[in-house]
């Protein structure tokens, strides 16, 4: 059996969510999004306790949402107008951002390099919507060309058929990763 521990990221990429409500969920067609340099999930989950009989009778926590900061080196406009909802005017490469701008949902996947260096632990979040992207300019570097990062923020919500937040998987083989390329559609029971 190889190492289990995870030391790389790649393969990032977005579906369009066509449809999620309580009784049906689908996606779109895939759209990679080159250049995955980092990927940071955090769940972010309220803590309860409910005092009773001079103690504590029960605690724990309710997920609330979770926050995927993901870091590539590039960043076409098109997708970002995909994410943002701005619009994008391919004729002229101009992408105008607004105000009123509302970002639609996607669902994303990614996969992990494990380390044995073969296998992959590999993620789907089934609603997500981009909260905001940042870039940050820097000069030139003498003798050492540097890639200047977009990072973008993504909030993830359960969907709503059945409140399913992600999945993760694992490979057995290395040969399994097309598992990223597809989301299952999920009719309502």
């Amino acid at each position: 059996m190889g190492k289990n521990y995870l030391r790389g990221f790649s393969k990032f990429g977005m579906f369009p969510i066509e449809e999620d409500t309580e009784s049906k969920y689908s996606v779109g067609e895939r759209t990679a999004i080159p250049g995955a340099v980092s990927c940071a999930p955090t769940d972010n989950k309220t803590a309860y306790t409910i005092p009773a009989d001079d103690g504590i009778w029960d605690s724990g926590s309710v997920w609330d949402t979770s926050t995927v900061v993901v870091n590539v080196v590039e960043a076409e406009l098109k997708a970002i107008s995909e994410l943002t909802g701005a619009k994008f005017d391919a004729s002229k490469k101009e992408l105008e951002e607004t105000t009123i701008d509302n970002a639609a949902p996607v669902a994303l996947t990614y996969a992990a390099l494990k380390g044995d260096g073969i296998n992959y632990r590999m993620f789907r979040w089934y609603s997500a919507k981009l909260a905001s992207y940042k870039i940050t300019h820097n000069t030139k570097k003498e003798g050492a060309p540097e890639a200047q990062n977009y990072e973008l923020t993504f909030t993830c919500y359960g969907r709503k058929l059945d409140n399913h937040i992600r999945t993760t998987a694992d490979t057995d083989d290395g040969t399994k990763i097309t598992w990223l390329d597809t989301i299952p559609e999920a009719p309502g029971a």
